[in-house]
């Protein structure tokens, strides 16, 4: 499983760290934690620093959560996708 988390702004970073961490405690690990920054680059660069060991990726569509959604996807290896926004 893929889990895409889409974000866009550093005033909800508690909840942020709060969805990343509780994905890597599931009892079935994830294939890959995903989180696309909405066009923030100060949001991209607080995922980057706070956990190297995820992708973190900016948004290349449209604002919004189907251009997050899609730039996700874009990238997942998983057979499934999950989405956390």
């Amino acid at each position: 499983i893929s889990v895409v988390i889409c974000a866009y702004t550093l005033e909800r970073w508690g909840a942020l760290v709060a969805a990343i961490e509780s994905v890597r405690r599931q009892g079935h690990p994830a294939h890959e934690i995903i989180v696309v920054s909405d066009h923030n680059d100060d949001l991209l660069n607080a995922v980057r620093a706070r956990f190297p060991a995820l992708t973190a990726l900016a948004n290349t569509g449209p604002r919004g959560i189907a251009g997050g959604r899609n730039s996700g996807v874009a990238v997942a290896g998983g057979a499934i996708v999950a989405f956390l926004d």
